[in-house]
């Protein structure tokens, strides 16, 4: 498992992929039994599990998600419409939300008050909750690249992501099937000989 923001250079792009660990420090720091809870976990899953923009996310009205197919309808750039996959734990954060939050009848993303979600508010979510982790940077579009390099890494296929993601070409696909690759390297550290020799144990840190 990665333990620090993975910032890894294609070209003229460095693209910022969390870690198994940290995606699992950013659920444990929400208490889902909140309004607040609720809805910043379902915010996260709808960027982390399913590749949504922001400007995406907070423009998903109820009946945009289509519980009964596991799909969401995203409403995407040039006003174009796709369909992306809904997962079981991501619907349970949905479900969970609607329970805690009745007033919500159009929009999804709303607060307290009611009021539609801004892009500067989820900025100064990721931000609050940034400082609260210890982390140096947290952006919504590191949730987005998260989701489509841990896509490819779990068996996801370059054309699907592509889709998914709303691109128009294969050349951002491409980019996270390279960082895929390059963190699958990573992980075959456990294979080397001086990760396996009996006299290499006590020489690590």
């Amino acid at each position: 498992m990665f333990l620090v923001l993975a910032h890894i250079r294609f070209g003229k792009k460095t693209i910022v992929v969390l870690s198994e660990v940290q995606i699992e420090e950013i659920y444990s720091s929400y208490d889902e039994n909140t309004f607040y809870g609720a809805r910043n976990l379902l915010m996260i899953s709808f960027m982390l599990d399913c590749g949504l923009r922001v400007s995406e996310m907070i423009n998903l009205e109820v009946d945009d998600i289509q519980t009964d197919m596991h799909l969401i309808k995203v409403h995407g750039k040039g006003n174009k419409e796709r369909l992306v996959p809904l997962s079981d734990t991501t619907l349970y954060y949905f479900y969970n939300y609607l329970d805690i939050n009745k007033k919500v009848s159009s929009f999804l993303f709303v607060d307290i008050k009611n009021n539609k979600l801004t892009t500067s508010a989820v900025r100064r979510i990721l931000i609050n909750l940034r400082n609260k982790l210890g982390y140096t940077t947290l952006y919504p579009h590191y949730l987005r690249h998260t989701f489509a390099t841990y896509f490819i890494i779990y068996g996801g296929d370059p054309l699907s992501l592509k889709i998914i993601l709303g691109h128009t070409t294969l050349y951002m696909t491409e980019v996270y099937v390279h960082i895929a690759q390059q963190i699958a390297i990573a992980r075959n550290v456990k294979y080397t000989p001086l990760s396996n020799i009996p006299f290499f144990q006590k020489k690590r840190r």
